[in-house]
């Protein structure tokens, strides 16, 4: 998560994204570029589409990097999205890998 601290990848990509397949993003009605809401059981996000189609049709992307402790940007961190009862007692880290999502144009 310390990557996002460099000015360099603000620069490369200052917003926070969610990667989605374009066959998926078509059904949902998003265009690259759209805000979206991503939404679990435990949280939700906004976030700007990437469209992309190296990404399986049934997966969403959202990188870790935008901590709510970040401080050059407005986004909400990838942990809103998580289980804040199941998170390594020592590091705060959670498992990012499994979550079941919901994706919306905001």
């Amino acid at each position: 998560s310390w990557t996002h601290y460099a000015w360099q990848a603000q620069e490369m990509w200052p917003d926070l994204y969610v990667q989605i397949h374009p066959d998926k993003a078509a059904g949902l009605g998003i265009e690259d570029g759209n805000r979206g809401h991503v939404e679990t059981a435990h949280g939700r996000l906004e976030a700007r589409a990437w469209i992309h189609g190296g990404i399986r049709p049934s997966a969403v992307f959202v990188p870790l990097g935008w901590g709510d402790r970040q401080p050059f940007h407005p986004w909400n961190s990838v942990n809103e999205l998580t289980d804040k009862t199941q998170r390594d007692p020592i590091s705060d880290q959670t498992n990012l890998k499994t979550y079941l999502c919901r994706v919306s144009k905001a």
